[in-house]
């Protein structure tokens, strides 16, 4: 009980040696412990940080701009994308034609939500994603169909589906 009620445990988690191992058990005593490298300021004056002024702040003001611009323009790229395929009307995949980068992400996400509910491949499919910003019906067509669709990184095929992708509620 005194044990915990001092804090009289073995204190090898406060570690001044970098380079210690980390395979030494806390119960090691500290006799039979490596010994421990110690700053010559610490020994010296009792502390590790010189003395003096703290220094200055760094002005990342240039910085946070520049990750607000680059944050809005993605939000720009996304909010494009999802109002290209959130139309409301039956698509089919053969005729969406090219998909931009944005697009697609968005598009293989919708396609990854909606497959996880289709228990077999001529099922019809109906979800909100799991943000709850868009509804997605996925259809599909005869099995001998096939869609393309072009991409900056190649050329997604598969079967055929008539595709409605729409907003829950209009965005403002």
């Amino acid at each position: 009980m005194a044990r915990a009620a001092f804090a009289l445990q073995p204190a090898r988690h406060y570690c001044l040696n970098p380079q210690a191992d980390d395979s030494l058990p806390a119960s090691t005593p500290w006799a039979e412990a490596p010994p421990l490298q110690i700053n010559p300021r610490l020994r010296e004056y009792g502390e590790a940080a010189p003395r003096g002024p703290l220094p200055r702040v760094r002005d990342r003001s240039a910085e946070r701009a520049l990750m607000a611009a680059q944050l809005a323009e993605e939000f720009r790229q996304v909010d494009a994308a999802r109002q290209r395929l959130a139309t409301g009307h039956p698509v089919r995949l053969s005729e969406l034609g090219e998909l931009d980068v944005h697009a697609f992400g968005l598009f293989l996400n919708l396609l990854g939500e909606a497959l996880t509910e289709q228990a077999h491949p001529d099922q019809t499919v109906e979800r909100q994603t799991g943000d709850g910003l868009l509804y997605i019906r996925m259809e599909p067509l005869d099995a001998a169909t096939k869609a393309r669709i072009m991409t900056p990184a190649g050329v997604f095929a598969g079967r055929d589906h008539l595709l409605t992708i729409a907003f829950t509620q209009r965005p403002t």
